[in-house]
């Protein structure tokens, strides 16, 4: 593999470029990357259909020390990924909705439900979300018909920077980014495999 180097800038065989430290009069330099994973500690339990924020109190990754209590504070303007995943149980009827907010938006939400009382909702989704310094990132639980646990150990919250822009001259390699809708119902079949029809881009 042949690189070539330009003073701060090195090139791939494949194109893509990348900074390595201040360019001429603008001072910056290529910012370190922004990622944190945060778990829970303890069953957490959620009573009928009130929101309930997920407590998430241990930080696995936690490169800019961004946990708080209502989940995690963005350190820096950008574009990020963030995930987030849940398992619910109860002895009843199950049926659950997962909402992620940055600040008091809600960026992306999802539904579950299950009969059999001897399994579990799990729940797992992603967005990708233009966030700006000390943005508070949080996820909510609420649900019907019973009362709900959300299992220790499997509950998260995690993110990172997929794209930045940095002070002076110096810019990380914009991301390419996308994000697609469902906005009608489709069929799946049983034990078929089938493509996702998805209708708009944003």
């Amino acid at each position: 593999m042949t690189m070539r180097i330009h003073g701060d800038k090195i090139e791939f065989p494949d194109g893509t470029e990348q900074f390595t430290a201040s360019s001429g009069s603008g001072g910056g330099e290529a910012q370190p990357p922004v990622a944190f994973h945060l778990v829970s500690n303890a069953d957490q339990l959620v009573t009928n259909t009130d929101e309930t924020p997920v407590l998430f109190q241990n930080a696995v990754v936690d490169t800019d020390n961004g946990i708080v209590a209502e989940g995690y504070k963005i350190p820096k303007d950008g574009i990020y990924e963030l995930s987030t995943t849940l398992r619910a149980v109860s002895s009843s009827y199950i049926s659950t909705n997962t909402i992620m907010y940055v600040n008091d938006v809600r960026v992306n939400w999802a539904y579950g439900a299950l009969n059999d009382t001897s399994s579990a909702v799990p729940i797992s989704f992603s967005s990708v979300v233009d966030c700006k310094k000390d943005d508070i990132v949080r996820v909510a639980f609420n649900g019907a018909n019973a009362t709900f646990t959300l299992n220790n150990g499997w509950c998260s919250l995690s993110g990172h920077m997929i794209s930045a822009i940095t002070e002076g001259e110096v810019k990380e390699k914009e991301a390419v980014v996308f994000r697609a809708n469902l906005h009608s119902t489709q069929s799946i079949g049983a034990n078929t495999f089938t493509k996702v029809q998805f209708a708009k881009i944003e």
